[in-house]
């Protein structure tokens, strides 16, 4: 965010639905989030700052699954959304993790996404019912889940490695859920840049963000991708942050983006491999 300032970019951050409320999170809603990204925009421009109507969206992990969603949303033409760059964003690994779940072989370090997962699908789906879909010993996870940020429950002494999901009518709730918020079958209305760590150990491997690449650019989208060897989940957003404000001051010109693409080695849907 200083980057962005020191480049004379405004910088919002957004107040997702039921956040810091009493009510539960919309964690991983596709819609809701880019809406709640779309609100915030027109929200600032009620401030006195002289703003620009033209902007860019931009997040990390959950929130890099937010702006995909954002850049599917209908145009608007009093703030045009520019484009959107997406770090080891949400996607197809959701699922995937979640059925290692429920097989028993998911890495015991990631078992703290095990409890937000879930209780996302609820806040969505009511129906599901966590007492039926979770073993009774991950149950206090689920529970300090509801009041604790992540980085608190990643702290969290983790249990051994084990089922801790029961298959059943709850977890096929959860499962067509994630599906839903995947956002490989979305439309993009305006160019996005992914960003990808190849160490990245969470539900966002480069494995799965290649996969989600794939069906973008399957669909016709116009979407650029970057992988950083050696970088985690968290440490890619400061490697990547030449590129990033690159491609998001190239963005409007064709040529200058054409150039980007070649200085910084992205690849687009024409590559042959990624």
């Amino acid at each position: 965010m200083n980057t962005a300032l020191a480049h004379g970019y405004a910088v919002l951050r957004t107040d997702y639905a039921r956040w810091g409320a009493d009510g539960p999170r919309l964690e991983l809603n596709g819609q809701s989030n880019a809406n709640n990204i779309a609100d915030i925009v027109s929200a600032a421009h009620q401030l006195p700052e002289n703003l620009a109507n033209e902007w860019v969206a931009v997040g990390h992990s959950l929130g890099g699954g937010a702006v995909l969603w954002t850049a599917s949303l209908p145009p608007n033409e009093k703030y045009p959304l520019k484009g959107a760059v997406a770090l080891a964003p949400v996607g197809p690994g959701v699922l995937k993790f979640i059925e290692s779940v429920a097989e028993g072989s998911a890495p015991k370090e990631a078992q703290f996404f095990i409890a937000v997962t879930v209780l996302g699908a609820k806040a969505t789906d009511p129906s599901i019912d966590i007492n039926k879909l979770a073993d009774n010993s991950i149950l206090p996870q689920f529970d300090a889940a509801q009041h604790m940020c992540v980085g608190e429950l990643a702290a969290l002494k983790p249990l051994p490695q084990g089922k801790y999901l029961k298959e059943g009518a709850d977890l096929d709730k959860v499962k067509r859920f994630l599906l839903a918020q995947d956002p490989s079958s979305l439309k993009l209305n305006v160019p996005v840049l992914l960003i990808q760590g190849s160490e990245d150990k969470t539900t966002v491997t480069p494995e799965t963000t290649k996969q989600m690449m794939q069906a973008l650019c399957n669909s016709g989208n116009n979407v650029l991708y970057k992988e950083y060897a050696g970088q985690t989940h968290r440490s890619v957003i400061d490697a990547s942050r030449k590129n990033t404000f690159d491609f998001i001051q190239k963005i409007s010109s064709p040529e200058l983006m054409n150039e980007t693409v070649k200085e910084n080695g992205l690849l687009g849907c024409e590559a042959s491999k990624l």
